[in-house]
């Protein structure tokens, strides 16, 4: 998977990670990017994202921004549920007295100033379709990846199968681990 992303990274590219976690697919694609490449590592877990920050700084990674936040199609809040003591395995519901705000992906890019993304991985708790499908419609060419790499354990909690969507978006599956999906954007 991270090969599968790296090879749609140039030297100064950008890659989004929506879910970093302690940062497995952040850190080899940061230095993949180079110093003049962008990463935004995004998870929402306050706990984790201090780790991840850690890991980040250790490695000497200074093209790294992280977003404590959680993505879907709307602004809000939500509430984390740590599963089996596991910081890994989290739950994540709306709530308007959550303790993390969540907010559409497109914001999240905007704040954070990327003027494109070539690759960007989605591990979010049943949330990649309430987070990509939006993205795709709203936002301009430039900004959709050309490699994603997307849970697909999560996929029966979708409102929406992003798979199809992807297709009419001009991506093509290529293939699946365990745990993900991998999709290409044609080139036109």
């Amino acid at each position: 998977e991270i090969d599968f992303l790296a090879g749609a990274l140039p030297p100064g590219g950008t890659f989004v990670d929506l879910g970093a976690n302690i940062g497995l697919y952040t850190l080899p694609l940061a230095r993949k990017a180079g110093p003049a490449g962008r990463v935004l590592a995004v998870d929402a877990n306050e706990d984790i994202v201090p780790v991840l920050d850690f890991n980040v700084r250790s490695a000497g990674l200074a093209n790294v921004a992280i977003a404590c936040v959680a993505v879907s199609d709307h602004a809000g809040r939500v509430s984390l549920d740590i599963r089996h003591g596991d910081l890994a395995v989290v739950g994540v519901e709306e709530s308007p007295q959550g303790e993390v705000a969540m907010r559409p992906l497109g914001d999240v890019v905007r704040d954070h100033a990327l003027e494109r993304i070539d690759a960007l991985k989605a591990d979010i708790e049943g949330y990649e379709d309430r987070a990509l499908l939006p993205f795709l419609r709203d936002a301009s060419p430039e900004f959709h990846p050309r490699r994603i790499v997307i849970e697909h354990l999560g996929r029966h909690g979708w409102k929406t199968d992003c798979f199809p969507v992807f297709e009419r978006h001009g991506y093509r599956f290529v293939g699946k681990t365990r745990g993900n999906s991998l999709f290409e954007r044609r080139e036109a």
